[in-house]
Formats: C-alpha cells, sequence, structure tokens
C-alpha cells in the first residue's frame, strides 16, 4: 500500500521554525525536537522541509568563528538552546578566548577596540 504525502501546514512551518529559533547553533536537534512535537513528521521529512523550502526564507547562517550566542563545543551532538553557552574551557586556543570575550561586549565597547587595533601598525 502506497503512502500519501501530506503537505506541511503554516503551523507546522512554524513549529519547525520555532525549534530552529530555540536550537540555532544545533539543527540536528531542533529537527529531533520538532519530530517530537509533530508526531506525523519525521525527523528526515523536517529536515527536507527546512532546508527545501523554509531555508530559503531565513537569513539563517553558521559562523565557522562564532555567533551572538557564543561558541559551542560540537554543534551536531550538544543541544544549545538561544541564549545559552558552555561554560568556557581553559584549554582553547588564546586567539578564541579573545574572541569569546569580544563577542560579550556592547557595540560601543567592540568599536572601541577594533577602533585603536587598526591604529597600531
Amino acid at each position: 500500500m502506497k503512502k500519501t504525502r501530506k503537505q506541511y501546514s503554516s503551523d507546522e512551518d512554524r513549529v519547525i521554525l520555532e525549534q530552529i529559533d530555540l536550537y540555532p547553533d544545533n539543527k540536528l536537534e531542533a529537527f529531533r525536537r520538532a519530530s517530537d512535537i509533530l508526531p506525523n513528521r519525521t525527523f528526515s521529512s523536517i529536515s527536507v522541509r527546512y532546508y527545501n523550502y523554509l531555508f530559503e526564507n531565513r537569513n539563517d547562517f553558521n559562523t565557522s568563528v562564532g555567533s551572538i550566542n557564543g561558541f559551542t563545543r560540537d554543534r551536531k551532538n550538544s543541544p544549545v538552546k538561544s541564549g545559552e553557552t558552555f561554560k568556557r574551557k581553559e584549554t582553547l586556543a588564546p586567539v578564541i578566548v579573545v574572541m569569546q570575550q569580544m563577542l560579550s561586549l556592547g557595540s560601543k565597547e567592540r568599536e572601541a577596540i577594533i577602533n585603536f587595533l587598526q591604529s597600531i601598525k
């Protein structure tokens, strides 16, 4: 017996996007949690829906340096909610520690530091 595909509703799309907003550094965790909330949708179908349709309409991207939420150890396997960060490890490279501290500053403080560093030549 062939299964028929049911189109995603706007409510289902909203649930997926809410989970992405809760776990911006960990899409896999967001897809897993969305599949728990949406019992008729699989992890795989949610992932396909996000990347083939919903992602195009968002300004979502990952950075290799960090985000406004700070740095995370392992994006794929560690669920990190928006606004949470892992405790800083002293084993991190000194440049990463400096960047982490820079990201925690306000925009005026960051601008002052950047201007100072640019003035040194």
